[in-house]
């Protein structure tokens, strides 16, 4: 979602809406509800088409966005506490990210196109015959949007000149991913239906303004970066005291430090002093000789994840089981 503030010329509300990235605005109406409102009973303040600009009193409401693409299938996202300025307008940007696939099917009887006789019941799979929830119930087929999933169909259908008259089928296990399209002509002349995988899309479904995680990611841990760091650099180049580096110091001299003690004259004058500060011979000094970093910050975690398109094809489905008082049994494979 993304709020865009127009022009200071413009007024009014303007709500587009999106489906995964695709501009479904012919197929979607916006609604303004007063906030926390009950939706099913509510009265909408405004209403409105989506992409259209609409004069929506200033105030604070939810917003109910709907993309409907068919009677049988719809999807909504509700965005609350939207606030409508006194002054100026709004443009407003909607993914409903409704997952969705589509169906092309048409039955043919000797090269006549008999599509609108046919009733067709769509199942979740394994969902009985008689008693399953439909999840589509139509007569005469056509373009058909469904949730993606995967479904058991039946057609039935009367055919002329033949007894009995009414011929029925069933497909079972058809698989529907997002974005799937099930586009296939059956003759009816067939004894056995087999439906064929349904062609997905070429590359996954992301909703506008989507931007890859892993970016973010290489983004966050790029704070961490060690790369211009020696890694476990204990240089003591340039400290005095305490340094432990003797090297450079007669032997049997323990001390760094800046002690002194007493002369013969009771005087104090400086006895063994090891100061290492300007040395450099045999320095452990690692300042200039950086160990191999292990950076990894500019490799995203799990990147390219999504780049993959999906396949071409799905499995194919289950095989075909007999309805009752079906004429002809017919399954895919």
């Amino acid at each position: 979602e993304r709020t865009l503030v127009l022009e200071a010329q413009d007024s009014g509300v303007r709500v587009d809406v999106f489906n995964f990235s695709v501009d479904v605005n012919a197929s979607s109406y916006v609604a303004f509800f007063p906030p926390e409102a009950d939706l099913e009973r509510a009265v909408a303040r405004h209403t409105g088409r989506g992409g259209s600009l609409l004069a929506v009193d200033p105030g604070t409401y939810d917003l109910l966005v709907r993309y409907q693409p068919s009677d049988e299938v719809f999807g909504d996202k509700l965005l609350r506490n939207f606030v409508v300025p006194a002054e100026g307008g709004i443009r407003k940007q909607v993914d409903v990210e409704k997952e969705l696939a589509l169906l092309k099917l048409s039955v043919f009887e000797n090269e006549v196109d008999i599509s609108e006789r046919v009733s067709m019941l769509v199942k979740k799979a394994g969902a009985d015959a008689v008693a399953g929830t439909s999840q589509l119930d139509v007569s005469g087929l056509r373009e058909h949007y469904i949730p993606a999933g995967t479904y058991d169909f039946y057609f039935s259908y009367r055919r002329a000149n033949v007894k009995p008259p009414l011929r029925q089928v069933a497909l079972k296990g058809i698989a529907l991913p997002p974005g799937a399209v099930l586009e296939q002509r059956f003759e009816a002349s067939v004894a056995r239906w087999i439906a064929e995988p349904a062609v997905l899309p070429s590359a996954p479904l992301r909703p506008i303004g989507w931007t890859d995680p892993s970016l973010a990611l290489e983004v966050e841990q790029g704070d961490d970066d060690d790369s211009a760091q020696p890694v476990g650099d204990d240089d003591d180049s340039a400290t005095a005291a305490g340094d432990d580096d003797d090297s450079a110091k007669p032997a049997g001299d323990d001390d760094d430090s800046a002690r002194t003690a007493p002369d013969a004259d009771g005087s104090a004058k400086p006895v063994g002093d090891g100061d290492d500060s300007a040395k450099s011979a045999g320095d452990d000094d690692d300042s200039a000789s950086p160990t191999v970093d292990g950076e990894s910050s500019a490799a995203a975690s799990g990147e390219g994840g999504d780049s993959v398109t999906a396949p071409s094809t799905v499995p194919e489905p289950a095989a075909e089981e007999s309805v009752p008082g079906d004429e002809v049994e017919a399954a895919p494979r």
